[in-house]
């Protein structure tokens, strides 16, 4: 994977005001791009959560905190039975996303104003990650800031499917498979329909936030919100190739598949247990055909669903006899306790095979696993991919099921289409993985493809042309 060789000395090159959710799902490629961007004599600010402050500082980034506390808002009442499907969604995302919005954009329009007193007349580009609300006010007539006759040039980012509305394809939600029979067609457009009043709810809360921060226009013109979201840049960049997507349509598009974020060398000073020696490194280094050579097993549930009776807990139960596997479970959070909400007493004592990290970067230990077993969050997904580790998915929340059902039509994954995996459907499916070459044969070209990529290159193209382009200081007035 090459990186552009494109060069503007530092003066010349726009300023970058980068902006995220703050949520580590949603900001992680995000401070990615910025840091290298940083690196590349970029000046670059960053508004994002704590858990990035120390990399971007360290590559010279100036962080700005976005406060907005929505850890626990996406979680739906448990007292209420109807809040499911699509109910549980919209609640979600009424709660953690839109009700961020007035803390994002008095954020980004004070550090607008911030850019123009202390850069009158450099150029500015804004890199959006789409579910950092800020700007959306702003694209419906709310008053811009103070300094500016337009708004600067956005570019946004995705950190997960393309969740447009498309007919041609099951719709964003229940996880459905792709088999575009004219009878599964037919199915998806009715269950469009049925959605539209949850939408209509959405769309309705989201003007309602917006007026409140100036907006004098609706968000019209998209039949669901996602919709509008996409729409918000010029480009929007999604880190991944086509092939780990359903087959291309609708074109033109401002999405952009620009491959796989390359993965990024695994720091000296990281402190690794004391079975890495002694038990991982020792197996790693026997060959394929060896006897004692035993398969490695990563399981994690990623850094939010953390109940860990849904994956973690029944996968160190269904191998717990296995002598021929080594298990390693990271549980995504420092200082995570690995408890068991229906079996208090668990675990009594860890399995022989099993090892337990509480936060431990991926990378580390995929060059090293055989199967990869995850709820089905997007960056795990590819993290999966660019380390060409065949995966196990179980995850339903969110954009779970529709990742587990691409990783599945890919060819790359076993989709277990649940939140909840039984020691049953795990023993199959890593039977299922290991006793099949092409599982491993699909996700190491799926690997091929997207390091053929250079996405960091493709970013900082786009951000030159932008900032050069759009050269009237980007608006000040």
């Amino acid at each position: 994977m090459t990186t552009s060789t494109l060069e503007t000395s530092s003066d010349k090159k726009p300023i970058i005001l980068a902006a995220g959710f703050p949520a580590s799902g949603h900001s992680k490629n995000l401070v990615h791009v910025a840091n290298h961007l940083s690196r590349r004599g970029f000046t670059v600010y960053c508004i994002t959560a704590d858990e990035f402050k120390s990399s971007l500082k360290q590559n010279g980034v100036s962080f700005i905190h976005h406060p907005f506390p929505w850890q626990g808002r996406d979680v739906p009442p448990a007292d209420d039975p109807t809040m499911v499907g699509g109910k549980a969604f919209a609640y979600a995302f009424k709660r953690a996303f839109i009700d961020s919005t007035p803390t994002a954009h008095r954020l980004i329009n004070s550090t607008l104003e911030r850019l123009h007193v202390e850069h009158p007349t450099r150029k500015i580009v804004i890199l959006h990650e789409i579910c950092f609300m800020g700007l959306m006010p702003y694209l419906y007539g709310a008053p811009l800031p103070k300094g500016y006759s337009s708004l600067p040039p956005i570019l946004s980012v995705h950190t997960s499917i393309d969740a447009r509305t498309d007919f041609e394809v099951p719709p964003f939600g229940p996880g459905l498979p792709y088999d575009p029979t004219p009878e599964n067609l037919a199915l998806w457009r009715s269950i469009y329909a049925s959605m539209e009043p949850i939408a209509t709810d959405m769309n309705d809360y989201l003007n309602a936030t917006l007026k409140s921060l100036g907006a004098t226009r609706d968000v019209s013109g998209f039949g669901f919100l996602l919709d509008a979201l996409f729409d918000i840049g010029k480009t929007t960049f999604l880190f991944t190739t086509h092939s780990t997507d359903y087959p291309p349509r609708r074109k033109p598009s401002k999405l952009r598949y620009i491959g796989g974020l390359p993965v990024p060398p695994v720091s000296t000073s990281l402190a690794l247990p004391d079975w890495w020696d002694s038990v991982l490194l020792p197996n790693s280094e026997l060959a394929s055909s060896s006897p004692d050579k035993k398969r490695v097993v990563f399981v994690t549930q990623g850094t939010v669903h953390l109940n860990y009776d849904d994956l973690i807990i029944p996968s160190l139960k269904a191998f717990a006899s296995r002598k021929d596997l080594i298990v390693i479970a990271v549980l995504g959070v420092k200082g995570a306790k690995l408890t068991s909400p229906s079996d208090p007493g668990f675990p009594k004592s860890l399995p022989s095979n099993a090892y337990i990290l509480q936060s431990f970067p991926y990378d580390a230990i995929l060059p090293h696993a055989d199967v990869f077993i995850t709820n089905g969050g997007y960056n795990g997904y590819m993290h999966g991919i660019m380390n060409g580790v065949p995966m196990i998915m179980a995850g339903m929340d969110a954009d779970k099921g529709e990742v587990s059902a691409r990783a599945e039509y890919a060819g790359i994954a076993v989709n277990l289409k649940t939140q909840r995996a039984t020691e049953e459907m795990l023993l199959g499916a890593v039977d299922k993985i290991l006793g099949d070459k092409r599982f491993k044969e699909k996700v190491m070209a799926l690997k091929a493809d997207n390091e053929a990529c250079d996405p960091l290159g493709d970013v900082e193209k786009s951000v030159l042309e932008e900032g050069a382009v759009n050269g009237h200081s980007n608006g000040h007035s």
